[in-house]
């Protein structure tokens, strides 16, 4: 059964939640990279790290290893939720 969007939503925020010492945005739409459904990025100490969606959950990985500079680009401009 698929989720609805609102309901994935919610369930990627009580999976993760921001802290002050952690920044997290959602993004508004999947971004299709080569390791998945890139569905956030989070902000830590200065690093970055990008949300993968899989079957057992998110998977968190250090943004280099998941995007280039252009796929940054192009997922950037579809839009982030605040």
């Amino acid at each position: 059964m698929k989720q609805s969007s609102a309901s994935s939503r919610k369930f990627r925020r009580s999976n993760l939640p921001t802290t002050p010492s952690r920044k997290v945005i959602w993004a508004s739409q999947p971004f299709r990279g080569r390791l998945g459904a890139y569905v956030g990025i989070a902000l830590e100490s200065h690093r970055l790290s990008v949300a993968i969606h899989t079957r057992a959950g998110l998977r968190w990985v250090p943004v280099d290893d998941a995007l280039c500079a252009a796929e940054a680009d192009s997922w950037a401009a579809s839009g982030f939720n605040h």
